[in-house]
């Protein structure tokens, strides 16, 4: 599955922090964003990939990154990308 088609920049930021093991406060002091902005982006992570649970989310995000199946990328990158093959 490529997680990485399905999110924002931001959203891959924080997919990113979590599977470093990063708290809610941790992630918004790294990405100087609130708390509460972390906690929507969460929100939106759990709604796109089906997760009911921060340990189920970070569980994804910490499989994802071991496979290395694609690289963490944002659909602007893919966007960006297919813009210069043309």
């Amino acid at each position: 599955m490529r997680i990485m088609l399905l999110l924002t920049k931001r959203e891959h930021s924080v997919f990113h922090y979590l599977a470093q093991g990063a708290t809610t406060s941790e992630i918004a002091k790294q990405l100087q964003v609130s708390e509460s902005t972390v906690r929507t982006h969460v929100r939106h992570l759990h709604e796109k990939l089906v997760t009911s649970g921060r340990a189920q989310l970070v569980r994804a995000a910490v499989l994802h990154k071991e496979r290395d199946m694609c690289t963490f990328r944002s659909r602007e990158q893919i966007q960006d990308d297919s813009a210069d093959q043309r």
